[in-house]
């Protein structure tokens, strides 16, 4: 039997229609964004679930996937999010960890694996308030950061890496672990917090060679046909879609020529019809077991255009138009922001300099 559920995220209303147990699994991440409120606004978002078979059927407004029980989560929680991306006007969403380290905003920006999921937990397991550990809001209007809100699905790798506990859920075909965000000490919601610190995540230099060279595009609209498109372009080896990540991400490895395997993928994404929302590019590491963080400051324009490539709505700023416009809204919004580059070492230590940093270097 089916069932309906209101979900408040940022300035709109999802309506999921779904049976009781798809309902039931997903209520365990986005249960803290229930909405109680009288019901959707002209800008809300719709997705429905129905069963098909041995399969279930999810209708967005953009798109549909038929998945197994198993595989359904991961779409469901993806088909959410890509809602948020495309819809949202009132913050600017990084693809980034949020967090609240004493009263100051610290915002953890990098590529895939490069470790940021990780290191907000580790931070969080230290003190810090985790708003999110994959997408990080700043509120237009007063600059405030925040988070997404949903309680975080941690992979495998990083449950090892902290001995961590928590209730499991199935993911596909990995077990994760629900986190829910911490609650607030008190009685009292906590005084808003602004970004004072944005760590920019770099994978080591030796890990290069075997990372390889990949170019991840956040989609706001990936039709048919485009991924296929992209996998024939010249100096593009392999474009596999990364699914239950928080929008629809396709990977790109390539040859190490970015400049002209962008320009390709823009023209490509043009005669597809495909939007890309957004871009990160370089060499994918994971985080080192053995060496010890290296960190700098980096100016702040240097900062400001490689946090540029981790915007995923760029709609809200009217950077999808015109890219400068996403430089000038995140110079606004962030303008006491000091930015640094961190190479990870041993998971401990890297979060030890982070909260060293943001704790004793911006009084």
């Amino acid at each position: 039997m089916s069932a309906r559920l209101l979900y408040r995220v940022f300035d709109i209303e999802v309506e999921l229609d779904a049976p009781g147990e798809v309902l039931e699994v997903f209520d365990r991440l986005y249960g803290a964004l229930r909405s109680t409120g009288p019901g959707l606004g002209p800008a809300s978002v719709r997705l429905q679930v129905r069963t098909r078979g041995d399969a279930y059927h999810l209708t967005t407004p953009w798109d549909s996937v038929v998945a197994s029980p198993a595989a359904m989560p991961a779409h469901l929680f993806a088909a959410m999010r890509h809602s948020v991306l495309r819809v949202v006007r009132s913050h600017c969403l990084l693809h980034a960890a949020a967090l609240d380290v004493g009263g100051r905003g610290l915002i953890l920006a990098g590529g895939a694996g490069t470790g940021k999921s990780a290191l907000a937990v580790a931070l969080a397991g230290r003190g810090a308030r985790m708003l999110s550990d994959e997408i990080a809001a700043i509120e237009l209007g007063t600059g405030r950061l925040d988070g997404l809100g949903c309680a975080a699905g941690v992979r495998p790798d990083i449950q090892a890496l902290l001995d961590l506990e928590g209730e499991p859920l199935r993911w596909g075909d990995e077990t994760r672990l629900i986190l829910p965000l911490a609650e607030p000490a008190g009685p009292h919601t906590p005084r808003p917090v602004h970004p004072q610190m944005a760590v920019l995540l770099t994978p080591p230099e030796e890990a290069d060679a075997n990372a390889g060279y990949v170019l991840d595009l956040a989609m706001a609209y990936c039709p048919d046909g485009f991924p296929e498109a992209a996998a024939g372009l010249p100096g593009v080896r392999r474009v596999h879609r990364l699914d239950g990540r928080a929008y629809c991400t396709l990977r790109v490895d390539h040859d190490g020529r970015e400049a002209d395997v962008t320009r390709a993928l823009e023209r490509a994404a043009r005669v597809h019809g495909a939007l890309i929302a957004g871009r990160h590019s370089g060499r994918s590491a994971p985080i080192d077991g053995a060496a010890s963080p290296i960190g700098e400051d980096l100016p702040r324009q240097d900062g400001l255009q490689r946090l540029l490539s981790s915007m995923i709505n760029l709609q809200a700023v009217g950077a999808d138009a015109t890219p400068g416009r996403g430089l000038i809204a995140l110079s606004r919004l962030l303008p006491h922001t000091r930015f640094c580059t961190l190479v990870p070492g041993r998971l401990n230590d890297t979060a030890a300099w982070i909260f060293d940093r943001i704790l004793l270097h911006l009084e």
